[in-house]
């Protein structure tokens, strides 16, 4: 996983935000429950160092209560989740998307699907922008650049 921090902090926004009340300790494991305050918590750490901190398995984060999207309290989790997905859902503005085929971060796949969902409802509002521009850090200096030369 080249993003560790994204679990935890998908878990803690979706709690915080859906006020799901789910209680860390049923999800969280010892490790990650000790560094939550440090790393999770605040705006004091920078990505890198919280990645590098949690290592790359969501395995040694999270029990296996994690795996189980069915039974109870994960599938409160996952339900909002879904809630919040972006499928089955319309843009009322203009949109533009814009994903580098290599990113090695946000799986390219997502804005595949997204693309298809858009073109069955026939939009457009919705411009696409999907090339090879490298890695996600990488895309992003190319996104960045895009927007600063369109104003």
């Amino acid at each position: 996983m080249d993003i560790p921090c994204a679990m935890p902090m998908l878990w803690v926004g979706m709690n915080y935000g859906e006020s799901l009340n789910l209680k860390r300790e049923d999800f969280f494991k010892p490790t990650l429950l000790k560094k939550c305050k440090s790393l999770i918590d605040t705006k004091s750490t920078t990505m890198k160092v919280v990645n590098e901190e949690l290592g790359s398995c969501v395995d040694s984060l999270f029990k296996p209560i994690i795996y189980h999207t069915d039974s109870f309290p994960t599938s409160i989790l996952y339900e909002a989740v879904r809630k919040n997905s972006i499928i089955h859902w319309t843009p009322k503005s203009r949109l533009f998307l814009f994903h580098s085929t290599e990113d090695n971060m946000v799986p390219f796949l997502n804005s595949e699907h997204l693309q298809k969902e858009f073109e069955k409802q026939h939009l457009e509002n919705v411009q696409y922008d999907f090339a090879p521009y490298g890695n996600h850090m990488r895309a992003a200096v190319c996104f960045f650049e895009k927007v600063y030369q369109s104003l």
